[in-house]
């Protein structure tokens, strides 16, 4: 029984991240493509929220879990943010 719920705590845990990770990189995309310039004002001064955010596009591509629709605005981010290897 314990075994149970402790697999079911880590499922719901690992669901709850992944969902984090999502839904904060289509925000974080919508900033990029709405507000272009202050998101290009906060990116490009901080090296570590570039590299954070690369990786958030590329989890987030490697996923397929959007919708083409979806997947097309986080390409559009990736070149709004001038990242060569998306």
């Amino acid at each position: 029984m314990i075994t149970q719920i402790n697999i079911l705590f880590q499922f719901v845990f690992c669901f709850l991240a992944l969902s984090t990770v999502l839904e904060s990189t289509a925000f974080l995309g919508d900033i990029v493509l709405r507000l272009p310039d202050i998101a290009h004002e906060l990116l490009d001064g901080n090296d570590d929220w570039k590299m954070l955010t690369q990786w958030a596009i590329d989890f987030t591509n490697d996923t397929r879990i959007f919708i083409e629709k979806d997947r097309r605005l986080i390409s559009m981010v990736c070149y709004r943010t001038c990242m060569s290897f998306c």
